[in-house]
């Protein structure tokens, strides 16, 4: 799934101290999926940034529930 690649790409590059904050609204669209994997991935990337873009991460809440 090139979908599940990418935000895998996004996560590595999260993690070697990358700022890849820029892609926050990229990332959560991709919460609207059936794929399990990919959904804990991008719970990752929201744990790692909820705090430095809040506003955002509020309105992804609203994702979760769709």
């Amino acid at each position: 799934d090139k979908k599940k690649d990418a935000v895998k790409k996004v996560i590595a590059a999260m993690t070697v101290g990358k700022d890849v904050s820029s892609l926050f609204t990229d990332v959560v669209n991709c919460m609207q999926t059936e794929n399990l994997e990919l959904k804990k991935l991008v719970y990752l990337y929201l744990i790692n940034y909820a705090k430095s873009q809040p506003d955002l991460a509020i309105l992804a809440v609203n994702t979760f529930v769709k």
